[in-house]
């Protein structure tokens, strides 16, 4: 979480890409949105009275679901829309400004490079992408909600709750505590060298 905050202090929202790339990164972390979920997003989808987002789920076709988003989020939505020239409700929420392709779509690669960029100019050293922000924000949840996985399960849209069980693992490293408990209990005779150096 304090890595992922450095990103946030070097995206300019005076300028249209910064509203457009601070509402980005804030959908990226409090929704933990998957980038074919971002791209997909219609001008329609957004209701800023409600702070609501529709948003189609991954490998369901047209089924949609409803997001509720946090105030802030909403408001960054809201500031990036007010900033682009007639508006209209097919129009994807979020689109291309660079000179090549500006008023596009963005894509699921345009998504995973401005998330790389950005976090390359932040200062994080690891490679970073929409998929892992999405999984430290669901990491992050689940020690928000004190593991309740239901919640964290809702939050991130996994059909299935082995899913969200695997991540409380991960994060927890069981496995390897566990590991070591059972490791602790045998094989406490140490092995002798199969020859000494002198």
């Amino acid at each position: 979480m304090d890595e992922y905050n450095k990103v946030f202090d070097v995206i300019d929202v005076s300028t249209d890409k910064g509203k457009r790339d601070y509402a980005l990164f804030l959908l990226f972390w409090s929704n933990v949105l998957r980038r074919c979920e971002i791209s997909r997003l219609k001008v329609s989808d957004f209701n800023y009275q409600e702070s609501v987002l529709r948003v189609y789920g991954k490998g369901k076709g047209n089924d949609d679901v409803r997001v509720d988003l946090n105030k802030n989020v909403a408001d960054a939505i809201h500031s990036w829309l007010c900033c682009r020239d007639s508006v209209k409700p097919t129009n994807p929420l979020f689109i291309a400004m660079d000179f090549h392709n500006f008023g596009c779509p963005l894509s699921g690669d345009g998504l995973y490079a401005i998330v790389r960029m950005t976090c390359a100019r932040a200062g994080i050293s690891k490679r970073m992408s929409p998929h892992r922000i999405r999984h430290s924000g669901i990491t992050e949840a689940l020690d928000l909600a004190k593991g309740d996985y239901r919640k964290v399960q809702h939050l991130s849209r996994h059909a299935d709750p082995r899913v969200i069980l695997a991540y409380e693992d991960n994060k927890n490293q069981y496995h390897l505590e566990l590991s070591d408990k059972l490791a602790a209990r045998v094989g406490r005779r140490l092995l002798e060298p199969a020859y000494r150096v002198n």
